[in-house]
């Protein structure tokens, strides 16, 4: 006897508005999406838009939503309260790289550090001062 690999899906959880392909964000994807998104984020532009359609549109509590998306609640209250403050592009993916780095070495140090050990010489951290 085969065994079936389908499985049945909640009318709760499925979104019969659109199709995936024809939802904003997702459709042309740009490579600065793809290399930005998260390897472990659970929700991409797309789940975050279904998860604040949900609350926003059809009067989900943003606890059934999160449920139903399997995230916890504070992260849909997240999503919700940036697409209140920014509408749509609050749920685009976004840097995680610091907004500034108090600690970086300035240019010439860099630049010293750099030459030095392409040309197999050592950097005196005296010379950095």
């Amino acid at each position: 006897m085969k065994r079936s690999l389908l499985a049945v899906m909640p009318t709760h959880v499925v979104d019969k508005r659109e199709s995936r392909a024809t939802v904003w964000g997702v459709q042309h994807q740009t490579l600065e999406e793809t290399l930005v998104a998260h390897r472990m984020a659970k929700l991409n532009v797309f789940g975050r838009q279904l998860l604040v359609a949900r609350v926003e549109q059809e009067g989900w509590t943003a606890a059934r939503a999160a449920e139903a998306q399997g995230v916890s609640r504070a992260t849909a209250y997240k999503w919700v309260r940036r697409y209140r403050d920014e509408g749509e592009d609050g749920l685009l993916d976004r840097s995680s790289r610091p907004h500034h780095s108090p600690r970086l070495l300035p240019a010439e140090q860099i630049e010293l550090i750099v030459r030095s050990a392409s040309a197999g010489g050592t950097v005196l951290t005296g010379s950095l001062h």
